[in-house]
């Protein structure tokens, strides 16, 4: 997501070492409390920094200091008895032993950390900082009883890094960034050496989730907000091909222990269901499922790529499951699911009917399972703490928790309940189920938002939407507020509704999140003569008239030619700030990008627009 304000802790320092938890003192809370201000000043542009570079003093954290912390990913080393935490909220990385099932300790590491994972031949972590845009090589010595880490190396990305994998050779590192859609290729040398030679690779989506496969010669790649999954040649970074599959939300993408089968945790929004209580307490209107697709099938693409393959619905009547959120699957073929909506795990077998539910805590995301398949280790982002779940009995063994929270904004408890699934009718669904992350799923909706039930229409992102009211596809919502209350009562189909402090509380999240990036401009190819052209020509063409400045909306409604399936004709403009990061446009789909609507559909245009036109249009709409 994107946010105004920045993070609690944005730590630069090439050198960093663990400082143990125990035998606080008032130095430790004191250099906890000076990395708050603190920020890193790295862009996209930034290039590796070195140890023997240039460093800001040390820096360690302490339990007992109240920070949101938000573990977001999880790694384990020395035969699963220490586990590394990486934290999105503090940009720290904590370790636990999994032995006495405490923190041992916490480095300060970056501003947001979103992904880590574990090179077992140069016995080393790598971790994602998604604000800094880098990727970060923390060295780990081999002490059973302690580990130490070192941060040793920072190198500058694509931006938004958002996952991190790494080849078992340990000789490839690939890097998914969400908003620049991008893959970048990282090499090691046989001094495990990572190359300062970047490649790079442009996706035709905004990327998360990485699998490899077919003996780590192919990598998969999946949309962050829509069905796609692209396979790419790990080798050259080619893209061999993109399949979609009915599904969004992809947040987990895995293989089954013998290579056979491709497993995807996601979730389907129907637009031919409503937002009834009838379609949403069925789960019709949205389903969460684990879907199993035999790999040769969907590496081949060649006839049905779906048979041979089955699906686990997660969760029925009465017990929804809203927002798979993080997967894993032992060496024995046993599965685990997050479910990050309802505060639960899945588990089971690919031959069980259904999967068994186990509670953790709030919002599950990550999950590692031990090397004897019998402990999964679950990351509670919302919770702050880590829950060990024995899976042969199946129930929480341990909670660890993974330092003090401090008391709540009101924007940190709107953004909790961004993800609550307990805000829906049996817990199907939560905001960020149709608005991923506050941005967009892509699909369609059938709501009773716009006095158009019974004409499904595109679901809007609402980065930004803090100004760009009224609200609804015809505008008739005057206020955040009270769209925040209809949609839950009437969408979610929430009988009670909201609370006026959960209304006010949203809206507070809500105003705090800011338009996406302009993809071009994240990847330095935007021309700024083309630009300033296309800003010149969006004026004298008259789409400023609708959609003006500084949202790039209106509060007005326009007949511009297009009727939904009721007839109805008149639409409140969308603002177009980050409209580069959207791929179905109008409120039916209809138009695959920008250039469909002013190629193929002429949205508007007084004019037919002579090439260079076009092309000065679409840049100046891409910068935005």
């Amino acid at each position: 997501m994107l946010r105004r304000r920045g993070t609690p802790f944005a730590c630069a320092s090439p050198s960093l070492c663990c400082v143990p938890v125990q035998g606080r003192c008032l130095t430790a809370l004191l250099l906890a409390a000076s990395l708050i201000s603190f920020r890193v000043a790295a862009t996209p542009h930034d290039r590796s920094s070195r140890a023997s570079e240039p460093a800001d003093a040390p820096t360690a954290t302490d339990a007992a200091f109240p920070l949101h912390r938000q573990p977001t990913a999880l790694a384990l080393t020395h035969n699963d008895r220490w586990l590394w935490v990486a934290n999105r909220g503090s940009g720290t990385v904590q370790l636990l032993d999994l032995t006495e099932r405490r923190v041992e300790s916490e480095i300060a590491v970056g501003r947001s950390l979103a992904d880590i994972c574990w090179d077992p031949t140069r016995r080393r972590l790598l971790a994602i900082d998604e604000q800094a845009h880098q990727l970060i090589q923390i060295d780990v010595d081999d002490a059973e009883d302690r580990p130490r880490a070192v941060v040793t190396r920072r190198i500058a990305v694509s931006p938004f890094p958002v996952s991190v994998r790494l080849t078992r050779d340990g000789r490839r590192c690939l890097i998914a960034s969400l908003w620049s859609r991008r893959l970048t290729l990282l090499d090691c040398n046989r001094d495990g050496i990572i190359s300062d030679s970047i490649r790079t690779v442009d996706l035709p989506f905004a990327p998360r989730q990485q699998s490899l496969v077919d003996d780590d010669q192919r990598l998969l790649v999946a949309d962050s907000f829509g069905g796609r999954i692209a396979i790419v040649n790990a080798r050259d970074g080619r893209i061999e091909a993109l399949r979609t599959i009915p599904a969004h939300n992809i947040r987990g993408l895995a293989t089954s222990p013998d290579g056979s089968m491709l497993l995807v945790a996601h979730q389907m929004l129907n637009d031919f269901a409503h937002a009834d209580r009838n379609d949403v307490h069925w789960g019709l209107m949205m389903s969460n499922d684990l879907r199993w697709i035999r790999l040769d099938r969907f590496l081949e693409g060649a006839g049905n790529i779906f048979e041979g393959g089955h699906m686990h619905p997660l969760g029925h009547a009465g017990n929804g499951t809203a927002d798979p959120a993080g997967l894993a699957v032992a060496d024995d073929g046993r599965v685990v699911v997050t479910l990050g909506g309802v505060g639960e795990i899945a588990t089971g077998s690919e031959q069980d009917f259904g999967l068994a539910r186990v509670a953790v805590a709030r919002r599950p995301t990550a999950v590692v399972i031990t090397g004897n398949s019998r402990l999964a280790v679950v990351a509670n982002t919302f919770a702050d703490s880590i829950s060990l779940v024995d899976l042969t009995e199946r129930q929480v063994v341990a909670q660890i928790e993974l330092g003090v929270l401090p008391e709540l904004s009101a924007e940190e408890r709107g953004e909790r309940l961004f993800y609550d699934a307990r805000l829906a009718h049996d817990g199907w669904m939560s905001c960020h189920s149709c608005h991923t992350d506050g941005h967009a799923n892509g699909q369609m909706n059938d709501n009773f938002s716009d006095g158009s039930f019974g004409s499904a229409k595109r679901v809007l992102s609402l980065l930004g939407c803090g100004d760009t009211a009224p609200y609804a596809w015809n505008g008739s919502t005057t206020d955040l507020p009270t769209q925040i209350r209809s949609s839950v009562t009437r969408t979610m189909q929430n009988e009670s509704g909201p609370t006026d402090q959960q209304v006010a509380d949203l809206t507070a999240y809500l105003h705090s999140l800011i338009p996406p990036p302009s993809v071009d401009s994240l990847r330095g190819t935007l021309d700024p003569m083309k630009v300033e052209a296309g800003r010149r020509l969006f004026g004298e063409l008259g789409c400023i008239e609708c959609h003006r400045q500084p949202s790039y909306s209106s509060e007005a409604t326009y007949d511009v030619g297009l009727s939904d399936k009721r007839g109805n004709k008149l639409y409140n403009p969308p603002s177009l700030r980050g409209v580069g990061q959207r791929d179905l446009l109008f409120h039916d789909n209809r138009a695959v990008g920008l250039r469909a609507v002013l190629e193929t559909y002429k949205h508007q245009l007084p004019r037919d627009l002579a090439a260079e036109e076009l092309e000065v249009l679409i840049a100046f709409l891409r910068s935005l």
